[in-house]
């Protein structure tokens, strides 16, 4: 049962390192459409004060501009965003949770029968985290954001758990 759990640690680490990428990359995202509004507002209003020629094209284009400033809210990126802060400000408790009682697994305070309850106990909550905040449609499969989360838990993991070798 030892191994299962430390398997169900480093899923769920794997799942909040995963979430995670989501957030940073669809933060990005709405950092660099909020930056694209904001100069093409000013572009194009700088743009008719200076010309004063073509009105309905700068006004169109500046209408444009405040239709997509309107939408931006409603765009999947900002959901995934929202969503991935909270799931991981729970998963970093669910986290904690696993890895105190890791600890006492370790050292072999805890029987195997209590080890299955626990483990029943993290999946539990894990399950509830991801029907409050996700759904397949808000976070689909992304080999970029697994290839990122992998990367980070291995990294993790070296530091955490070094493997001691022997020195020959």
């Amino acid at each position: 049962m030892r191994d299962e759990f430390f398997w169900m640690y480093q899923q769920y680490k794997y799942s909040y390192y995963y979430y995670q990428s989501y957030g940073i990359r669809s933060g990005r995202a709405d950092t660099v459409i909020t930056i694209f509004l904001l100069l093409s507002s000013i572009g194009v209003i700088g743009s008719w004060w200076i010309w004063q020629q073509l009105p309905y094209l700068w006004g169109g284009l500046l209408g444009v501009a405040q239709v997509l400033s309107a939408i931006q809210s409603f765009l999947p990126f900002n959901k995934r965003k929202a969503s991935s802060q909270y799931i991981c400000s729970d998963l970093v408790f669910l986290i904690n949770e696993i890895e105190k009682d890791w600890h006492l697994i370790y050292i072999g305070q805890v029987s195997e029968q209590k080890i299955a309850l626990l483990i029943q106990k993290h999946q539990d909550s894990y399950t509830k985290i991801e029907q409050k905040y996700s759904t397949a449609t808000l976070f689909p499969p992304s080999k970029k954001h697994k290839k990122w989360a992998s990367q980070k838990l291995k990294e993790f993991m070296e530091v955490t758990y070094p493997i001691e070798q022997e020195v020959s």
